[in-house]
């Protein structure tokens, strides 16, 4: 039988083996740029019981493995509405520095923290029982009433405040409030 030579050179290399790595628990599949360790997230702070005043900085903390950002939520509703806190945040830090709202005159004792993969919302944790955020307030120390304040001459106004980071100072020359100051 004749015996046919092709005019160019080829080459045969090895056959394609899938790589070792997944199947010996390796970090890569050897196809995918994403890895296939397992991925969690857990809230630790605020988990339940805390009571944090409104404006007050608190530090919300978790644990997250193989997860590189999160998005951070919270409600004052037990969970019927979730409003973003941060997103997305770099998951490796485990702290995050939040300064806590208002939760109105009445507070709220039905507050919780969720945190989220930004990847994967299926892949979230929550504070397992509610926190309170007390009451907002504020009262008026100086001037209280009686007062002879003097027209054109500085005078201290003076507050105690509580679970609130900026107030409204309103004041009248008529009994009518129409001038507005703001101040913290």
């Amino acid at each position: 039988f004749p015996v046919t030579i092709t005019a160019q050179v080829f080459t045969i290399s090895g056959q394609l083996q899938p790589a070792s790595g997944k199947y010996l628990g390796g970090a890569y599949d050897g196809y995918t740029s994403d890895n296939n360790l397992p991925r969690t997230v857990v809230m630790t702070s605020p988990n339940g019981g805390e009571t944090w005043p409104g404006a007050s900085t608190q530090n919300l903390t978790w644990n997250a493995l193989n997860i590189p950002n999160i998005k951070l939520e919270y409600t004052t509703n037990n969970g019927s509405n979730w409003i973003t806190i941060i997103n997305p945040y770099p998951a490796s830090t485990g702290t995050f520095p939040w300064l806590v709202p208002g939760a109105g005159p009445l507070g709220s004792t039905t507050c919780r923290v969720r945190i989220m993969d930004v990847q994967d919302s299926t892949r979230f944790d929550e504070s397992n029982a509610n926190f309170t955020i007390p009451p907002a307030s504020v009262t008026v120390v100086m001037p209280n009433g009686g007062e002879a304040l003097k027209a054109g001459r500085l005078s201290s106004i003076r507050w105690n405040s509580a679970s609130i980071l900026n107030v409204q100072i309103h004041y009248s020359t008529n009994n009518e409030f129409e001038h507005i100051v703001t101040g913290k």
